[in-house]
């Protein structure tokens, strides 16, 4: 059975789709068995108020964060203030994310 990033992704670069799904269900207890994120884009889907997110930026990513609801993007720019993060449906990411 294919899980919906599954088939999204299948005509994006490995690149961009294997950086994508690192965000997808992460856990902040899982961290260490991340690659190298140093430097590296990560797209983080379902960003939510950024408490991962701000950890992956902690391992030196440069991390968009997407989520679909607006007030917990904006709780999330309160925490990280810095950050790029968007408010955006993940099924239906806009053009600027598809580098």
């Amino acid at each position: 059975m294919l899980h919906w990033h599954e088939s999204y992704f299948d005509a994006w670069p490995v690149g961009v789709v294997a950086e994508a799904l690192i965000g997808a269900g992460l856990q902040l207890e899982r961290l260490e068995e991340l690659p190298d994120l140093d430097g590296r884009h990560v797209l983080h889907l379902t960003c939510g108020q950024g408490r991962e997110t701000a950890a992956l930026i902690g391992l030196g990513a440069l991390v968009t964060g997407v989520d679909g609801s607006e007030e917990t993007v904006r709780a999330a720019r309160k925490r990280l203030p810095d950050a790029a993060l968007v408010t955006a449906d993940v099924s239906a990411l806009p053009v600027e994310l598809r580098r």
